[in-house]
């Protein structure tokens, strides 16, 4: 029963977004075998300002656990 969340910037269509997690959603199904219908996904859209919590919480506090690390280190930049 795997979940994804998906933690973005706001700013993107709810088109985009929901083809984003459909898209998240079929790979999770196709590359675990799991059936469609255990599959969950959960956007969340944040400001510039509250991404630095994020980034320090969910990305930089668990560098040991990330399977695809960003491109970036600071957060407010992203450089």
């Amino acid at each position: 029963m795997p979940h994804a969340s998906i933690k973005m910037l706001s700013g993107r269509s709810e088109a985009q977004k929901k083809a984003a997690a459909e898209a998240v959603a079929k790979v999770l199904s196709e590359t675990l075998g799991a059936s469609s219908k255990y599959v969950s996904v959960t956007v969340e859209e944040f400001t510039h300002d509250e991404w630095v919590s994020v980034y320090n919480t969910d990305i930089g506090g668990k560098l040991d656990k990330l399977a695809v690390k960003p491109g970036y280190t600071d957060p407010v930049t992203f450089s």
